[in-house]
């Protein structure tokens, strides 16, 4: 029978006929990293990253150097991957809130159209629990949240190989907490800009570091397992949800906070070990793998396939991408209620803190009984001496209501333009596109949990930081 119905495909000469593999569809694999900056890997030039496998995929790919999510923290970041939507549109704002407006989709009908089988490991919606949660994601099959080689091995040898596979792994490291010890000597690091050398901020980073080379173990498990049972073409997509939990990183829009790695790999058809500026943003990711294997998608959607980036080495995608923050939700927990928006383009980066008279606030600054977030109270101590060290800590926990950079004299983001006469034209011009977004996605600004004034900090002194644990999570 088998011998029939090949040979009535070929005699027909159809494109398709039947389902999965015979379709020569390529097996994707998405593999995501969980609080990774781009500047903390190999491949933008970290002086002390270890990532031999994100490396090796770089030389085999093309890299982005400009890819920036929506949102630099977990669940807003990743219901605009799953949605192809900004978090105003798909109603997730804030972190550890997964509830989404009534009507918004998941956006990988078109893998599902093609017949490709959807599976997860490891971290890829956010939350804790195994198993599906209270919306569809798209996905057939879960694995568990903490990513298990074993697990992915047995699952992928026991499916039905003649089926086309959408797989996506997540790696929990790096994020916090980080391991109790490293291998990397915290004397000879280097730390991020805008950190204040103290002996203890040297340690915690070290650690960091250490459960970055972690996440590059995992991902080369994931990979090896993926390339073992797959067969024909592959694509591979290598990228994180927003950056480092490190002051003016995750919560953050500057570029430690949204800019993260993101690498494609398609033998023969995306060229290998070249890199683009091509400014992208998460919600074109499946939008882009969605193109590229046939599938399609609904138009009304802020996604946008960067297909001709990756196939036709077209030098441009965007012109602009938006970011957002708002906070950590509402509740017991709240607190980093900090809304603001911002948009970048090739050469600048426009900040608009919404309200500019709250202090900003973050697990960083809260949390310092726990071991990851240490450092802190050292980094106030030497404030008291140091005027430069001063100068850091005002800057974490007051913001301007608006900031400009020139992302190409400045990459570090250092010098804020704003009230510069020379760039008012750039002001006003960037100003004005976070004011159409806003309204056209109906935008409000709204504040989530409790911010504090920093008034009543200055007048009165406000207990930012606790020193034993009160329901915190990170």
């Amino acid at each position: 029978m088998k011998i029939t119905v090949n040979l009535v495909c070929l005699i027909a000469g159809l494109v398709f006929c039947g389902q999965g593999k015979a379709q020569n569809l390529p097996n994707v694999l998405v593999f995501i990293a969980d609080d990774l900056g781009y500047l903390d890997t190999e491949i933008a030039g970290s002086p002390d990253a270890i990532t031999p496998n994100v490396r090796l995929l770089a030389n085999q790919g093309l890299v982005f150097e400009r890819a920036y999510v929506n949102s630099p923290s977990c669940a807003p970041s990743r219901a605009a991957l799953f949605t192809g939507l900004r978090s105003q549109r798909n109603g997730v704002e804030e972190n550890h809130d997964i509830t989404r407006f009534d009507g918004v989709n998941h956006i990988l009908t078109g893998f599902q159209s093609k017949g490709y089988e959807i599976a997860a490991f490891g971290k890829i919606r956010h939350g804790k629990l195994d198993g599906p949660d209270q919306w569809d994601h798209g996905i057939e099959h879960y694995g568990k949240t903490d990513f298990d080689v074993a697990e992915l091995e047995e699952y992928l040898a026991s499916r039905d190989a003649s089926r086309p596979l959408l797989l996506m792994v997540g790696s929990r490291p790096p994020h916090v907490p980080w391991p109790p010890h490293s291998s990397f000597e915290p004397a000879k690091i280097s730390l991020p800009v805008k950190s204040i050398d103290t002996p203890r901020t040297r340690e915690i980073r070290s650690r960091y570091l250490q459960d970055v080379k972690n996440m590059d173990d995992q991902f080369g498990q994931a990979l090896a397992a993926f390339e073992h049972h797959s067969e024909g073409d592959e694509i591979v997509l290598f990228t994180s949800d927003h950056g480092a939990q490190w002051p003016f990183a995750k919560w953050n829009l500057y570029e430690t906070g949204t800019r993260v790695p993101m690498i494609v790999k398609w033998q023969g058809k995306v060229p290998a070990g070249q890199s683009t500026q091509a400014l992208v943003s998460w919600i074109d990711i499946f939008p882009t793998l969605t193109e590229l294997v046939g599938g399609g998608l609904e138009n009304n959607i802020d996604g946008r396939s960067f297909a001709d980036v990756l196939l036709n080495g077209k030098p441009q995608h965007r012109s602009q991408v938006f970011t957002t923050h708002t906070g950590d939700g509402n509740g017991k927990k709240a607190h980093n209620s900090y809304p603001m928006r911002a948009v970048v383009t090739e050469r600048f980066k426009y900040i608009r803190n919404l309200h500019p008279e709250y202090v900003f606030s973050t697990h960083t600054v809260k949390n310092v009984f726990l071991d990851h977030n240490s450092y802190w109270p050292d980094w106030t101590q030497k404030a008291q001496s140091s005027a430069t060290a001063a100068s850091i800590v005002k800057a974490y926990l007051s913001r301007p209501a608006e900031e400009l950079y020139d992302l190409v004299t400045d990459p570090y983001e250092q010098h804020n333009l704003a009230m510069e006469p020379d760039y008012t034209r750039v002001l006003l011009t960037l100003r004005g596109e976070i004011d159409n977004l806003m309204q056209a996605s109906q935008d409000t600004g709204r504040v989530a949990g409790n911010p504090i004034r920093l008034v009543d900090c200055w007048r009165d002194g406000c207990q930012l930081t606790q020193t034993k644990p009160n329901e915190a999570n990170d």
